[in-house]
């Protein structure tokens, strides 16, 4: 009599491991594609509303902003406190990275920049120091008569900021913070006269 022989019964696949381990490969190769293409974002300040040219920029105007690093230019602000207390010097708009040719520097003395109106004066080589006028200048302004020979020059204002020294049609012009207050009396005394600017050299 022959031994029988029994065989043990065949172990099925286990197809929910391959299943995984094949899921496992699709989707590594996925994520590094995904993570490789994925834009990267960085925070940068940008003001909460629209702000004219020549508008100081206050704490309560900026808030920080996530946006894709492939569209920020290089001389974009990133830095919130490279904006509060400086002034536009363009229109500005809102929940857009602001360039740094679009503010002006800020102001040593604030007060000279609350309270006023722009005003351009045409510019040549003389009012503008020989060119070395620039934005966030103080500067003393005084006007000389031109109808009367006799006449003393007179002050216009001991401290005044420039705002701006640019060009326009091929004009050279400085915009002046003229305090709102005395604007008349500004219009009075340079009315007929030659404005002179000085600059103090510490």
């Amino acid at each position: 009599m022959s031994a029988s022989t029994t065989t043990s019964p065949k172990k099925p696949r286990d197809y929910f491991t391959w299943g995984y381990w094949l899921l496992f490969l699709l989707v590594i190769p996925i994520i590094a594609i995904w993570m490789a293409n994925k834009p990267t974002q960085v925070s940068l300040p940008t003001l909460n509303q629209n702000l004219a040219s020549y508008s100081i920029i206050s704490a309560n105007d900026v808030s920080m902003k996530w946006v894709d690093m492939n569209t920020v230019a290089v001389n974009t602000v990133r830095n919130k406190q490279d904006l509060v207390g400086h002034y536009t010097l363009t229109a500005v708009f809102a929940q857009q990275p602001v360039l740094a040719n679009q503010i002006g520097p800020k102001p040593e003395r604030p007060s000279l920049i609350l309270n006023i109106l722009a005003a351009a004066i045409p510019a040549n080589s003389a009012t503008t120091l020989g060119g070395n006028l620039r934005a966030g200048d103080v500067v003393s302004m005084a006007a000389v008569p031109l109808s009367n020979a006799t006449s003393s020059p007179t002050i216009v204002f001991d401290q005044l900021l420039v705002l701006d020294v640019k060009s326009s049609g091929g004009q050279t012009v400085i915009i002046l913070a003229i305090p709102a207050e005395q604007w008349l009396s500004y219009l009075t005394k340079t009315r007929n006269a030659i404005i002179v600017l000085a600059r103090q050299i510490n």
